[in-house]
């Protein structure tokens, strides 16, 4: 039985030209689990907006063709109706939130749903055990993390039992032991049997469980693969198509030469020395330290730990957005206050819709580096690099989540800052992006700027970083450099050894 017919769809978003959706057929059987994945872009997110009715109901424009979901058509259908046989997880956790407190939130939809309030009550305290979260029960959704709240978006989808789940990029935001679980949990929906739709860009985690994956470019649906045919796949292919590892095993640095070869240049000296942060009586940062010394290899830093564990905060602390407690921080050798450090440091955040203040991409990155030397030719560089040429003139909030994350990183390329702080800068991209932004972060550092990334990216720290800082309990656990004898330990850490992954 087929529970999703979309037959000869085409879409185009009201007030653009290009197509959305071209040609789309597609049968999905109950149970089924399918995958859609392709660079950033390609129409995996337009795919799912049409299978849980945003699109016509919220998302207008020109649509032909049919889309039916369990028997009745989505245009023909109310969104009440619809949000009872599908529930839907999106990238952003924010724009699907209704109240202020994560209990409330999970108990949202149930509500809406005309259940008992013993009901409600048992199937919150359901979702928040399957999903191990309780620690996150009654807490105010402004205090959690991007992946804490990415867990309550699901909590409160799970909470609403639908029988079909269309997810987002649902583990953009989440670390490595979420990024498990959700595929544990996954896996509990489809022997339970329910049909599952996943876009996503990180693959690794899905290919026990998915029955086909479809692999998309320009609106329409160009491959079909079965687990094992794209785990076939060679590195050439998958880097070809824009894609992700298929499998974590064995991964390996895949080399890009720089365009323009250059001379490279030493960056700063840095020293953070007992940074602590306390908060409503909770230690969020206890007494780090760690430098960056001429002595010391050069390199990207990354920083790991698990969600919520310090490494924002500590970002926070380091480039003066945050008034830290105690604690000294130098910038070849001299201490430097707050402002100074906002001047000399740049922060590209996690949640992009914070740094984004104008009418284009282009203004985007002129927006306070009019003391840039040869800004436009860097402009210039940095879009061809990152693949945005064709976006220079088109408003930010237009433009997909992860062509935001490449705006964001683009306007800290041209920035003057000697120090700069990436927040999970591949959420959301693609494997062609996710390595431009490799290439681009490496570029920098060998125009002498200091860079710090969070990341819980496997594939993403290994292509970038030459040391690792490990946070656990507020605290540095793990400080080593990144190389062929450590990437097991990495591992280790982010608790990808013996996952079978």
């Amino acid at each position: 039985m087929n529970v999703i017919e979309i037959s000869n769809v085409n879409f185009t978003y009201q007030g653009t030209k290009d197509s959305g959706l071209k040609n789309i057929n597609l049968k999905v059987k109950k149970g089924e689990f399918v995958l859609l994945t392709g660079r950033s872009g390609c129409g995996k997110t337009t795919l799912t907006r049409l299978i849980n009715g945003l699109i016509p109901h919220f998302f207008s424009g020109e649509l032909t063709g049919k889309v039916a979901v369990d028997g009745t058509e989505v245009h023909q259908s109310f969104t009440y109706e619809l949000a009872e046989k599908v529930g839907s997880v999106f990238q952003d956790p924010r724009s699907q939130f209704f109240t202020t407190n994560t209990i409330s939130e999970v108990a949202f939809g149930c509500e809406n749903l005309g259940l008992s309030s013993a009901e409600i009550n048992q199937r919150i305290s359901d979702a928040f055990s399957t999903l191990q979260i309780e620690n996150l029960k009654n807490r105010s959704i402004f205090s959690l993390s991007s992946g804490e709240k990415q867990k309550i978006a699901l909590a409160s989808t799970y909470a609403m039992r639908p029988s079909i789940y269309v997810l987002d990029e649902p583990s953009a935001n989440l670390d490595i032991h979420a990024t498990k679980r959700l595929g544990e949990l996954l896996k509990s929906l489809k022997e339970q049997g329910y049909t599952i739709i996943v876009s996503e860009h990180r693959l690794y985690y899905l290919m026990e469980l998915v029955d086909r994956i479809l692999y998309m470019k320009d609106g329409e649906i160009i491959d079909e693969w079965t687990s094992e045919q794209a785990l076939a796949l060679s590195d050439h292919e998958i880097v070809k198509r824009g894609l992700r590892a298929f499998s974590l095993n064995n991964l390996k640095q895949i080399e890009e030469r720089l365009e323009q070869p250059f001379e490279s240049m030493n960056p700063p000296e840095f020293i953070a020395k007992d940074i602590s942060v306390t908060f409503s009586g909770h230690h969020l940062l206890n007494q780090v330290g760690f430098s960056v010394t001429k002595q010391d290899i050069q390199c990207i830093i990354g920083i790991t730990g698990a969600n919520g564990v310090g490494k924002t905060t500590l970002i926070k602390c380091l480039c003066g957005l945050f008034k830290k407690r105690f604690g000294t921080i130098k910038i070849n050798k001299k201490v430097l206050s707050n402002r100074k450090r906002s001047d000399e440091m740049y922060f590209v955040m996690q949640d992009t819709d914070y740094q984004l203040f104008t009418e284009s991409v282009e203004y985007e990155l002129m927006l306070g580096n009019n003391k840039v030397k040869d800004l436009n030719k860097k402009i210039d560089e940095v879009l061809n690099m990152l693949g945005l040429t064709a976006y220079r003139s088109t408003h930010p909030m237009a433009l997909s989540g992860g062509q935001k994350q490449r705006v964001t990183i683009a306007s800290a390329a041209v920035n003057s800052a000697k120090v700069l702080f990436f927040d999970e800068p591949t959420s959301g991209l693609d494997g062609k992006n996710m390595r431009s932004v490799s290439r681009i972060l490496t570029n920098l550092h060998q125009r002498g700027k200091l860079i710090f990334v969070i990341s819980h990216d496997l594939e993403f720290l290994i292509n970038t970083c030459g040391r690792i800082i490990h946070l656990q309990n507020g605290s540095v656990d793990e400080d080593f450099p990144l190389n062929s004898d450590t990437v097991s330990k990495l591992k280790s850490l982010l608790s990808y050894e013996n996952s079978n992954l």
